[in-house]
């Protein structure tokens, strides 16, 4: 059995180790090494037995194959080359571990033996997928980091047997939940108002609708998603419509709303805005309708 090792890329030669290995026991029965200069090996195998061939320079892919030499009846030659690439390509895929949208993130690499911070760079494919060129001989730690997110990581052991040219992860983040508190309360006597809160997601394509109620007092706390905007609708009876924006985008927010209520009486007056009729016409435009 012959041939030679190189890079798969470059084609230059490699110094790599070559073990025949009984498949059955796993005990190596010989060990031999390429030539440094031209990459090329040769050794023989005794017939009547099945081997397992396994080529490898550490900071290189691993390769191996099976050569059964039962029916053997007279010598023979065989030419086997080998391609060993030096680096892996790994494709991460960054989620909202919630809602499962994709996200941008902050990715950092290190050395996990050492902690060293590693200089490779990352290609972002589209919104939320990254690929990343490793090189093989190293046990790394990934980390994904988004200001809105817990920073999320994984270890990836490119130190020993690497038989896959590319690699794919998700890592699903877990969303920052803030607590945020709304007091609503009458806007003549300061006493709280029993009312249902309706709350609009507006940062995702799909709007999350969730309705709770406040206490006796008028208060309510709830864990809002950081990094998000929120349309907030409180329609309280007896009580004129309240309705307001919470942005937690900003990295200064106050988390609370105080809401003062309106009392429904003939005599109350209702600001509207952004009331438009059409030209010389009583006639309520397009835009009129949501307020």
């Amino acid at each position: 059995l012959y041939g030679t090792v190189k890079d798969l890329n470059s084609g230059h030669p490699l110094l790599a180790q070559i073990h025949v290995t009984d498949p059955n026991t796993s005990i190596i029965q010989s060990v031999s090494e390429t030539d440094q200069t031209t990459g090329a090996y040769s050794l023989f195998l005794p017939k009547d037995r099945k081997f397992r061939i396994d080529v490898f320079n550490k900071r290189y892919s691993h390769n191996f194959f099976t050569y059964n030499t039962l029916k053997l009846s007279d010598f023979n030659e065989v030419n086997k080359d080998f391609e060993l690439y030096s680096e892996v390509d790994l494709i991460l895929n960054i989620y909202d571990s919630e809602i499962f949208e994709p996200l941008d993130a902050i990715i950092s690499l290190y050395d996990n033996e050492t902690g060293e911070v590693l200089n490779v760079e990352e290609k972002e494919i589209e919104k939320g997928m990254y690929s990343l060129s490793l090189p093989i001989g190293k046990v790394y730690r990934i980390e994904a980091e988004n200001k809105h997110f817990e920073t999320d990581s994984f270890k990836l052991d490119l130190s020993g047997v690497v038989q896959f040219s590319e690699f794919e992860r998700d890592m699903e983040l877990e969303v920052r939940k803030v607590d945020y508190v709304f007091n609503i309360t009458d806007e003549e006597t300061g006493e709280g108002v029993e009312a249902i809160v309706e709350i609009i997601n507006l940062s995702t394509n799909e709007k999350i609708i969730k309705k709770v109620k406040t206490d006796k007092e008028g208060k309510l706390k709830i864990k809002l998603r950081d990094g998000t905007q929120y349309e907030i609708n409180i329609t309280p009876q007896g009580y004129a419509f309240y309705n307001t924006t919470v942005d937690l985008v900003e990295e200064e927010t106050n988390y609370i709303t105080e809401a003062k209520l309106t009392p429904l009486r003939k005599e109350t007056k209702l600001e509207l805005n952004h009331i438009y009729f059409e030209t010389n016409s009583a006639d309520l435009n397009k835009e009129s309708f949501k307020e």
